[in-house]
C-alpha cells in the first residue's frame, strides 16, 4: 500500500505525506495507512482492481481474516486494514 501511494498518490514535484500508524485495540490489530495526495478514482473498488500488488494485499486480509476499508472521500486515501491478533502457541 506504500508503495502505491508513492506511485500513484502525488503529482510530479508534489511534496506530500504518508503516515503509517499500527494501533492494538482489545484482540484487533489495526493498520492505517494515509497519504495526502491525489485521491481515488471515484469508481474505484479494490474487490475488482486488476493491480497484482492490490490483489496481493487483498489475499493477505482475506488470510488474516482481516478487513480492509479505502476512504478516499476526503484529501487523499486512508486504508484501514484490521485483522486479530495472531496467537501462536508456545513451542515445546
Amino acid at each position: 500500500m506504500v508503495s502505491n501511494s508513492l506511485k500513484h498518490a502525488f503529482r510530479i514535484n508534489q511534496v506530500g505525506n504518508i503516515e503509517i500508524i499500527v494501533k492494538k485495540d482489545n484482540s484487533n490489530i489495526m493498520l492505517y495507512i494515509n497519504d495526502n495526495g491525489v485521491g481515488l478514482p471515484s469508481d474505484f473498488d479494490i474487490a475488482t482492481n486488476e493491480s497484482l500488488g492490490l490483489q496481493l494485499v487483498t489475499t493477505l486480509v482475506i488470510q488474516l481474516d482481516g478487513t480492509i476499508n479505502i476512504d478516499s472521500s476526503g484529501t487523499g486515501t486512508e486504508i484501514v486494514i484490521i485483522f486479530p491478533e495472531l496467537k501462536y502457541k508456545d513451542r515445546v
